[in-house]
């Protein structure tokens, strides 16, 4: 079966900031044509590099939120994306970044970034500020479990969750929390 061929990644040290940047491209002149199997193998492989990405800009977010308050997100957003990003994304991106540690985030390798956003509640904001909706983390990971476990969808997961009123187990409307109080770092 033909899949893309991924280059190598590549790194750099960005002067300004201190980040290493280590990014991969994907050769897609390989990719044979009219072949819906290498198109979705190839496919897969990117999809994977945008996962990443989210989990990033979160993990950078947070650092933004816990220094310069989480009034600088919506600038920070517009500045780093030209735009293209919304406050609302950062804080979703953020509030996922925060709930789950490193080694929790490849835990399910079959689930996205979104089914782990939909587990611990999607972040808003409200007149008071910042908050997220938040599920307690051990109920999160048990529902992350439960939609690994069955292979269900985000739309399964929010569906399960939605359909148990039982709020202890993270059925219904979770509570919400301020972000900060989450010790977003």
């Amino acid at each position: 079966k033909t899949m893309a061929r991924q280059n190598r990644p590549q790194a750099e040290l960005d002067k300004k900031s201190g980040a290493k940047r280590i990014y991969v491209d994907f050769d897609l002149d390989g990719v044979k044509d009219n072949d819906m199997e290498a198109y979705e193998s190839a496919g897969i492989m990117i999809w994977g590099a945008h996962e990443l990405n989210r989990w990033r800009l979160g993990d950078l977010g947070s650092k933004v939120v816990r220094t310069h308050k989480a009034g600088s997100i919506k600038s920070f957003a517009t500045r780093i994306s030209n735009g293209a990003c919304s406050k609302g994304a950062m804080y979703d991106y953020i509030a996922t970044s925060v709930a789950y540690s490193e080694e929790e985030r490849v835990m399910f390798p079959t689930l996205s970034w979104s089914h782990y956003r939909q587990a611990k509640g999607k972040a808003v904001e409200t007149e008071e500020g910042l908050i997220i909706g938040t599920i307690k983390h051990d109920i999160a990971m048990t529902w992350l479990g439960k939609a690994a476990d069955n292979e269900w969808t985000v739309a399964e997961l929010k569906a399960a969750m939605e359909g148990n009123p039982n709020k202890e187990v993270g059925g219904g409307t979770p509570e919400k929390i301020k972000l900060l109080d989450l010790g977003a770092e």
